[in-house]
């Protein structure tokens, strides 16, 4: 869930864009959709203790940036593994930030 100032500043950049360049809706949707992975905090997603510890420790902090990295340069992060990037995929796609695809 998002918080409140999450969602403000998320609603003042589609604002913006909006007014700057009338965008075409699919791409504000996927634009804000962005904004919101970049600014939610990979403590939403319910990690393990450890592994959200070793995630932030390689300055990996929000889900877009979880997001943005592929498997083999999370496997080369200390104290991730296999068994880590599976409990990874299957809470982004409990939680709604990734599809059955991810996988």
């Amino acid at each position: 869930m998002l918080s409140r100032r999450t969602f403000l500043k998320t609603v003042g950049v589609a604002t913006v864009a909006l007014a700057v360049g009338r965008l075409p809706d699919h791409f504000i949707g996927s634009a804000l959709r962005a904004i919101a992975l970049e600014a939610t905090p990979i403590e939403d997603l319910g990690l393990q203790v450890r592994l959200a510890n070793a995630l932030k420790a390689c300055d990996i902090s929000t889900i877009g940036q979880l997001l943005s990295k592929r498997q083999d340069e999370l496997l080369r992060l200390r104290s991730v593994g296999r068994f880590c990037l599976g409990h990874i995929a299957e809470m982004l796609i409990e939680k709604g930030f990734a599809s059955q695809h991810y996988v």
